[in-house]
């Protein structure tokens, strides 16, 4: 019993010494300096319209396209091996909203691919991401892109599909405000009276005429909504000033909506007499004309 105990202890001392040597020995093999960190920075392009926001949060671009990122720099050092730098760097996600009426298309430089997110790793060569939205909405969807009309008699065909309604547009008609609109700009080549209708239409259409050349500030000529004679088109009349410019907006009401039109524009001719030159002449006592 006593040789027993005695031989456990032993055994006990020894792995007690085996443990405290490979601590040791751990201690000299791998010695490395405090970590100290510095930042690098990733820089967001964008073309066309859209945002892109980061996670982490940082990027809103928007309005802010640079950001730093930490990084974290230590040495470590080996017995006969030396000592190696290790740097540890951020891992960014960016993710894209384009814009009402845009798509985006691809990233580009330090991301790629076509998918609303990618992610970057930003290192000491200072990343550099670009966003290319691109438009889907028709050209003429804005009030300030609107499609000229040069002709005094005209027919044009057009879409509202992915049209969008901008903010400080007005509201085109009592029933119904408008949406998906897009723009038609037109000067009058004489005075007088003009049809325009989208009496030819895939959507349920409201029809305005405006003159102005502020969205904000537009001044209401004449508005309808299923004013033809069958179907979901629009129509109205209105008289114009020659060498006065009106603007044009379709856009969509509450039934089919997003689909394809033909606005029509005609003058109305102006009767024979209607100049002083071309008086009618009446005669007899008692006329009708």
């Amino acid at each position: 019993m006593l040789s027993t105990t005695i031989l456990g202890r032993g055994t006990r001392i020894a792995v007690a010494s085996t443990i405290t040597l490979l601590l040791a020995l751990a201690s000299l093999a791998v010695q490395a300096s405090p970590a100290f960190a510095q930042n690098e920075t990733l820089n967001v392009t964008k073309t066309g319209m859209g945002t892109v926001t980061s996670d982490p949060a940082g990027i809103n671009c928007g309005n802010d396209c640079s950001e730093p990122y930490p990084s974290s720099t230590e040495e470590i050092c080996l017995p006969d091996r030396g000592c190696t730098i290790r740097t540890t760097y951020q891992s960014v996600t960016l993710s894209a909203s384009p814009a009402p009426g845009w798509t985006l298309q691809s990233w580009s430089n330090n991301c790629s691919g076509t998918g609303t997110t990618c992610t970057v790793t930003v290192n000491e060569n200072n990343e550099s991401v670009n966003a290319t939205f691109t438009r889907i909405s028709p050209a003429n969807d804005d009030f300030a892109a609107a499609e000229l009309i040069s002709d005094a008699n005209a027919s044009v065909n057009g879409t509202t599909r992915d049209a969008t309604r901008e903010a400080g547009e007005p509201r085109h008609n009592a029933a119904w405000a408008g949406e998906h609109t897009v723009w038609y700009t037109w000067t009058a080549p004489h005075t007088g009276e003009w049809t325009v209708d989208t009496c030819q239409a895939n959507i349920d259409s409201i029809l305005a005429v405006y003159t102005g050349g502020q969205l904000d500030a537009l001044t209401k000529v004449r508005d309808d909504n299923n004013g033809c004679s069958s179907g979901f088109g629009s129509k109205l009349t209105f008289r114009a000033t020659a060498d006065a410019t009106y603007r044009i907006v379709i856009g969509d009401a509450g039934g089919a909506t997003q689909n394809t039109f033909t606005l029509a524009l005609t003058a109305i001719p102006a009767p024979p007499n209607d100049n002083f030159d071309n008086a009618q002449v009446i005669n007899g006592a008692s006329v009708s004309a």
